[in-house]
């Protein structure tokens, strides 16, 4: 009963609070946070993925949900008001339904631990319309949900796997957009493009010795080198014994 009713306040609130809804989240009063959620639908029986981002929300946690339902998100919201909650339950296909506490290990429960994070998430789903919502958990007086900093994103499954799938020719290499010397002073890389594997990124000094190396796991293409201070030669490298991409990098 309390799952049911803590759910209904979270409904109630979307509801009061619809037409607020920027993609924000903040650790802080004084920080500048920011998140966003992208879809990407796969065809029925294949793989949907959800890809999270946050920046500057170090220490928030977020609950993420998907419910498969043929209407509006405003219609949802409607049921769950008319139910007492209960009639969304069975809608939803991922993530879960807090109660007092958020487990670590609950399915859509997540704590932000980086000050540029990023998370994937990987579903198989039947053909239908769903709906995806982002929820940052943050203390104040809404019992830790804010509405201005809910994320809602509309997508549709179709089609199937058996279907003849047409195949993607790569037409960019994987490449470095950013890095920088973080708080912590060592160097953090984020990078696009990343291959299925052997997503190599090698390290020099100026004698051409390697003092660093790291194959990135695919989906999350984001590192940290703590290495002294002085320039170095940052190398990227796939299945090919030439670099695809080579910059120098240094701090003082």
């Amino acid at each position: 009963m309390k799952r049911i009713l803590l759910f209904l306040s979270l409904i109630m609130v979307f509801v009061l609070f619809f037409s607020a809804m920027p993609a924000s989240i903040s650790a802080d009063d004084d920080s500048e946070g920011g998140g966003s959620m992208d879809v990407y639908p796969g065809k029925a029986g294949c793989t949907t993925t959800i890809k999270l981002h946050a920046w500057n929300a170090e220490g928030i946690q977020i609950l993420v949900w998907v419910f498969k339902f043929g209407g509006s998100f405003e219609e949802l919201l409607e049921i769950g008001e008319s139910t007492d909650g209960e009639g969304v339950i069975p809608l939803l296909v991922y993530g879960f339904i807090p109660n007092e506490e958020f487990p670590e290990d609950a399915e859509g429960f997540f704590t932000i631990d980086s000050d540029d994070w990023y998370k994937s998430i990987h579903l198989t789903l039947n053909s239908g319309h769903y709906i995806a919502v982002l929820a940052p958990i943050m203390e104040g007086d809404d019992g830790g949900i804010n509405p201005e900093t809910f994320i809602i994103k509309e997508f549709n499954v179709s089609g199937t796997c058996e279907e003849e799938v047409i195949p993607w020719v790569r037409n960019v290499e994987m490449t470095c957009s950013s890095v920088w010397i973080n708080s912590d002073n060592a160097f953090e890389f984020v990078f696009f493009w990343e291959y299925a594997d052997n997503n190599w990124v090698k390290i020099y000094d100026m004698a051409g010795n390697e003092v660093f190396s790291i194959d990135m796991p695919y989906g999350d293409a984001h590192f940290t080198a703590d290495l002294p201070d002085g320039m170095y030669t940052v190398k990227t490298f796939n299945d090919q014994p030439e670099p695809i991409q080579e910059f120098v990098i240094g701090k003082p």
